[in-house]
C-alpha cells in the first residue's frame, strides 16, 4: 500500500498552485496517471515564479531584483527556481516572452469572435487596454527600459517591448485592411494606419503611467475608437 501524502503539501499544492484534482497521484509512483499530474505541477510552479518575479522585478527593477526575493515570495526555494530558469537573464527573458504571448493569444481569441471592422477595432482595443491593466507595473518597467532607466540590464540586446508592437502592428494592419475594403477608412498606406493606431495605443497608455489611480478602461478605448475613426475614417 502507498504511504499516504504529506498533508502540508497536499495543502500547499492545492491553495498554492490550484491543483485540486488528484493531488495524491502526484506522489504516488504506482498511480496510473502520474506524468499529467507532475506536468500540470511543473506548469503552475514555473507559473508562480514568473508572477513573483514580475512582482519584484515591478517593484525594484529588472535589473535590481533578486533571485532569492524571487523565490520566497513563490513560496520555492533559490534552487528551484533555477532547476527552471538557468539564471537571471533567462528568468527576465521568460516572463517578457510569456507576458507577450499571452497578450498576442488575448488579442487573438478576441477578433477570431469578431466579423466586422467596429467590433474587430473594438475588440483590439479591449484586449490590449486588459492586459495593460492586469500588469500594469511591469509594462512600466519595460517601458523605461526602452529608455535606459531603472536598470533593465538583463534585458539589454535582447528584442524586449520592439517584438510586442511588430506583432501587435502586423495584427492591426489586418484590422485596417478590412475597413478599407468596407469603405470604412480612408484610402491610405494601410502600414501607416496601422501604425497610428498602436502608437496612440502606446502613448495613451505611457500617459496613464504617471497618472494617479487605475485608468478608466472603458473610456480609454471609446476615446481611442473614436480618435482613429475620425482621423482615418473614410
Amino acid at each position: 500500500m502507498a504511504r499516504p501524502p504529506d498533508p502540508h503539501l497536499v495543502w500547499t499544492l492545492r491553495s498554492r498552485w490550484g491543483i485540486n484534482e488528484g493531488v495524491a497521484q502526484v506522489l504516488n509512483p504506482n498511480s496510473a496517471s502520474p506524468r499529467r499530474l507532475r506536468n500540470r505541477l511543473r506548469d503552475a510552479t514555473r507559473r508562480a515564479i514568473l508572477e513573483a518575479a514580475e512582482d519584484v522585478y515591478s517593484r525594484w527593477g529588472i535589473g535590481a531584483g533578486k533571485i532569492e526575493e524571487v523565490a520566497a515570495r513563490a513560496g520555492v526555494s533559490v534552487g528551484t527556481v533555477y532547476n527552471y530558469f538557468a539564471d537571471r537573464r533567462t528568468l527576465a527573458t521568460s516572463l517578457v516572452e510569456t507576458r507577450r504571448a499571452e497578450l498576442l493569444n488575448r488579442v487573438d481569441a478576441a477578433l477570431a469572435c469578431c466579423d466586422s471592422f467596429e467590433s474587430r477595432l473594438r475588440a483590439f482595443l479591449d484586449a490590449v487596454l486588459q492586459h495593460f491593466a492586469r500588469h500594469r507595473k511591469f509594462f512600466a518597467i519595460l517601458v523605461h527600459g526602452e529608455s535606459g532607466r531603472h536598470g533593465a540590464g538583463p534585458l539589454a540586446g535582447s528584442a524586449g517591448p520592439s517584438a510586442t508592437l511588430h506583432e501587435l502592428t502586423r495584427r492591426a494592419r489586418a484590422i485596417v485592411d478590412l475597413g478599407q475594403a468596407l469603405g470604412r477608412l480612408r484610402d491610405e498606406d494601410p502600414g501607416f494606419l496601422a501604425a497610428v493606431l498602436v502608437g496612440a495605443v502606446r502613448a495613451v497608455l505611457l500617459r496613464s503611467l504617471t497618472e494617479r489611480g487605475e485608468p478608466e478602461l472603458e473610456g480609454l478605448r471609446e476615446r481611442l475608437e473614436c480618435m482613429f475613426l475620425r482621423g482615418a475614417g473614410g
